[in-house]
């Protein structure tokens, strides 16, 4: 199903200090973590995101995140600056056919890997 989501940063701790953190660590910038890519920030309204079903009996798990329709409303509510042209999930591959901002390539029809 479909889900209105908003994210409300209520406080950060640093284990090692602040001294440990960098660029390098997932978190630390901008789109370097996507399951939260702005550390610290609220958003300022509620996104949606989405969840598939597992049909039965391919597997114990009910659900399962529809990346394609996700990443790009996460990452654009987090920095707003930010625009996905396309996102491609599944295996690298020339061939592979991406999902476009457009909706062109975004069906089933149209890339079984999404």
């Amino acid at each position: 199903g479909d889900w209105n989501v908003k994210y409300t940063f209520q406080n950060a701790v640093f284990p090692q200090g602040r001294r440990a953190l960098s660029l390098r660590v997932p978190g630390a910038g901008i789109a370097t973590c996507m399951a939260l890519p702005n550390v610290g920030w609220t958003t300022k309204f509620a996104f949606q995101q989405r969840y598939l079903e597992v049909p039965k009996p391919m597997s114990e798990l009910s659900c399962y995140p529809d990346v394609a329709f996700n990443v790009p409303r996460l990452l654009e509510v987090f920095w707003t600056e930010g625009h996905t042209t396309y996102i491609s999930v599944g295996p690298s591959s020339s061939s592979l056919v991406k999902c476009f901002d457009t909706g062109d390539g975004c069906t089933i029809e149209e890339n079984p890997s999404l």
